[in-house]
């Protein structure tokens, strides 16, 4: 049984066609799992976001401003006397 060269050259090119197949099947392969990996770092990373974020609209809404604490300190002056401030009425 022999082979003529056209018929080898037809075999080479039909495997190097399968290897180079594999190769591509492959590195998709590993591309597809970096970018599932890389999806949920970014789902990670978007919940601890909003987990931030909470905590700065709780730190935010606990705020006050300097006129706010301007009155209440008028305020707690006004409604108990100072005996080093002022003198206490009797």
């Amino acid at each position: 049984m022999t082979t003529s060269n056209n018929e080898v050259v037809q075999i080479v090119k039909q495997r190097s066609d399968r290897i180079l197949e594999l190769i591509i099947a492959v590195l998709l392969a590993i591309c597809g799992y970096f970018l599932i990996q890389t999806v949920e770092s970014i789902k990670t990373v978007e919940k601890e976001l909003n987990v931030v974020r909470v905590a700065v609209e709780k730190i935010d809404a606990a705020r006050i401003t300097r006129q706010e604490v301007r009155e209440l300190i008028a305020d707690y002056h006004n409604n108990h006397p100072c005996i080093w401030g002022k003198e206490v009425q009797k």
